[in-house]
């Protein structure tokens, strides 16, 4: 269904696509005329798709993440289009029309998978056992029991002694814990009736969003946070800071002598302040920003600061229009858009005393934004906080293990959401 249902999308963005090209309704002949000529790019595509494991059983847990791999999926499609029509001689020159036809099935597809499809086709919740302790996948397993529907398992709380008596689909287990090591041969048995297994700290990852602390250590990290080039995604990275950053430092410039206004009215005090925070691989990086306190505060005593936001300066901080000098850290190229926030080298010294593997978050760029601003409820502002700032390092793991140019977009749309709102600060 899902394979054909594609196909049939894909011929209505074509449609849409010469209707917008042309100005007008396609004749029979015309339509199939190009129909012909883009079917084998279509048959490619859902090759893609498969290969994206878009026509695999997916629970929803994991179809929260499908609008993003259909959009990295149309990325990769792109361009085997483009190379196609380049390559192999046409009877059309498609150029307007492709590039229109890939806007168009984007937008097609998205809406079939995700809207049309849970239409006709509803998943019936997977009766699961869940095997795993700690106070985190106790966490997971809450919020899986709170929202059977969201998450699609109906958690049923029984012993290993009486799986063998209870019809389970699917049994959630932490396969590297010690205490699942004696029910090995048990769970093996299970194959048979085509159960099937889900890692606990996989799941974990893709409810919240965050890496569960409990598991790092060294083979965590060996595994997931490894030195593979990235040349690719780096290149693209630094492409999308310089294309955005650019233009936004430029048009910035015309809002500074407002704020400078503002700044100099409440209490003529000094316009910016200077501070030097911890960049790539634990390198101090100077960084400036329009004051939004009553004193100059350079981070020095940031541990035992009295000092307090002003007026103008909450507002600055609300909208993050105090951060606007930091465009010219992105564009010198010390910082990236997207990245783990930027610390202050006296926290970030007892935060690295405080909390195991806090300095591995300095492997990459900093940023403007990251995923924990925008996904932690409670990230630290200003000031020590321990606790805070631990939980904050789960999101700046998953990041860093999962970084890519489609989740740095993820981020920054998110941003501009946040930005919109006044919200997150």
């Amino acid at each position: 269904m899902l394979f054909l249902g594609d196909i049939f999308a894909f011929s209505v963005a074509l449609f849409v696509a010469l209707i917008i090209r042309f100005g007008g309704f396609p004749t029979n002949p015309f339509f199939l005329w190009h129909l012909g000529e883009f079917a084998p790019i279509f048959i490619l595509w859902t090759a893609t798709f498969l290969i994206s494991r878009l026509y695999d059983r997916r629970v929803p847990a994991f179809r929260r993440k499908q609008a993003g791999v259909i959009i990295e999926a149309q990325i990769i499609n792109s361009i085997l289009a483009g190379l196609y029509f380049y390559f192999i001689p046409a009877g059309i020159s498609p150029k307007a029309i492709l590039l229109l036809d890939l806007v168009t099935s984007l937008g097609v597809i998205l809406i079939f998978r995700i809207w049309i499809v849970p239409l006709f086709y509803r998943v019936k919740n997977e009766p699961a056992a869940f095997f795993a302790s700690g106070a985190e996948f106790l966490e997971l397993k809450r919020e899986l029991l709170l929202h059977p529907e969201k998450y699609g398992f109906d958690i049923l709380d029984l012993p290993v002694s009486e799986l063998e008596n209870t019809k389970v689909d699917s049994i959630i287990i932490d396969l590297a814990s010690n205490k699942t090591e004696g029910h090995l041969s048990q769970f093996y048995k299970m194959i048979e009736r085509g159960v099937r297994f889900v890692d606990v700290r996989t799941l974990y990852e893709e409810v919240f969003d965050k890496v569960p602390l409990s598991v790092l250590g060294e083979s965590w990290f060996l595994q997931n946070i490894s030195g593979r080039s990235r040349r690719g995604y780096d290149l693209a990275k630094r492409a999308m800071d310089l294309i955005i950053a650019i233009p936004l430092g430029v048009i910035s410039l015309l809002i500074y002598p407002f704020i400078v206004l503002a700044i100099k009215l409440e209490d003529g005090g000094s316009i910016f302040i200077k501070q030097i925070r911890v960049g790539v691989n634990g390198r101090p990086v100077s960084m400036y920003k329009f004051r939004s306190m009553n004193g100059s505060d350079a981070g020095k005593d940031v541990l035992k600061s009295s000092l307090k936001i002003t007026k103008v300066g909450s507002f600055l901080r609300k909208s993050r229009i105090d951060e606007l000098p930091q465009i010219w850290n992105v564009i010198k190229g010390e910082w990236s858009l997207v990245g783990p926030r930027p610390e202050l080298p006296a926290l970030a010294e007892l935060y690295a005393k405080e909390i195991s593997y806090y300095d591995i978050r300095h492997l990459i760029k900093p940023g403007l934004s990251g995923w924990a601003q925008i996904y932690h409820d409670a990230h630290p502002h200003h000031g020590e906080a321990v606790d805070e700032t631990r939980e904050k390092l789960a999101y700046d793991l998953y990041y860093l293990k999962n970084r890519s140019f489609l989740l740095d977009l993820k981020i920054a749309f998110k941003t501009l959401k946040i930005l919109a709102t006044f919200a997150g600060r």
